[in-house]
């Protein structure tokens, strides 16, 4: 098995039963995804980085959608997640699609190889994963951007100059397939992990201003690489190759793991209208 994919399948591993942590998080998260099919019943909704499920109440999306796709380069993670999630609950499970052994990235086969930094830009901007039924009503994001970019300078580390650029385009290249997965009509939720508390400690502060904290942050450039949402929303508005439009950017909240804690937001987009 290739490390990259090891890694990914570990870590499911070793969160698969963090469902309790993850309860206010997810609850952040279940609303948005709610909030994203509006007042229609029986939209499709695909999971991108689905994995062990502990950031959706499965039970509740079947409820709103009626078909929902999970996405995931570990197939065994999702299938316990749905059997935990679901048990016998047959016409919940009815609405279920796993589509397992997808790179989300495009990038991760290369990574197995000796590969450059400036190579592996090229290779992301043409990745193509493969996800049958597309489009999707709703496409969802689920902290899946910093695994991908822990793969990438985990194995490439951080020494070549180059590595910003490669770390950039692996990033932009999952924000437009997310656009390409969606419906023309349809809605994009990018949820991140931005800042841990390790490095951030303020932002367990009661009462802090999440917004400010997040601004403060971002000048002192103390976040997840990759994960600048004032970057990201340029890359919207004027990359053509990230066919995205922000709709609204979802205001902090603190996803509190038990051992390790998290300032996380989330992005609301909408596909743009391709000229191609």
């Amino acid at each position: 098995m290739k490390p990259q994919i090891a890694r990914v399948i570990e870590h499911n591993r070793s969160t698969a039963m963090e469902w309790p942590a993850y309860s206010s998080h997810r609850e952040t998260v279940m609303r948005l995804l709610l909030e994203a099919a509006g007042n229609s019943v029986g939209m499709s909704l695909c999971l991108v980085g689905a994995g062990n499920c502990n950031d959706v109440d499965l039970v509740r999306l079947s409820d709103r959608f009626g078909e929902i796709h999970l996405v995931d380069l570990d197939e065994s993670a999702m299938r316990r997640a749905a059997a935990r999630q679901l048990g016998g609950n047959r016409e919940a499970q009815s609405n279920i699609v796993i589509h397992g052994a997808v790179d989300v990235a495009g990038v991760l086969e290369a990574l197995a190889r000796p590969v450059d930094p400036v190579e592996l830009a090229t290779i992301a901007t043409e990745a193509r994963p493969h996800v049958g039924d597309a489009p999707f009503d709703v496409v969802a994001s689920l902290c899946v951007v910093t695994q991908i970019i822990d793969s990438v300078v985990a194995t490439l580390g951080t020494s070549d100059p180059a590595i910003n650029g490669a770390v950039t385009a692996v990033r932009n290249r999952h924000l437009a397939i997310l656009g390409e997965l969606a419906k023309p009509e349809g809605r994009v939720v990018f949820v991140t992990d931005f800042v841990s508390a390790d490095t951030a400690p303020d932002i367990l502060e009661p009462g802090a201003n999440r917004v400010d904290l997040m601004k403060r942050h971002i000048a002192d450039r103390n976040f997840i690489t990759g994960t600048n949402p004032v970057a990201i929303e340029q890359v919207c508005r004027g990359e053509p190759a990230v066919p995205l439009d922000v709709e609204s950017f979802v205001t902090p909240w603190i996803w509190d793991l038990g051992k390790r804690s998290y300032l996380a937001y989330a992005l609301v987009l909408r596909p743009r209208p391709r000229t191609d």
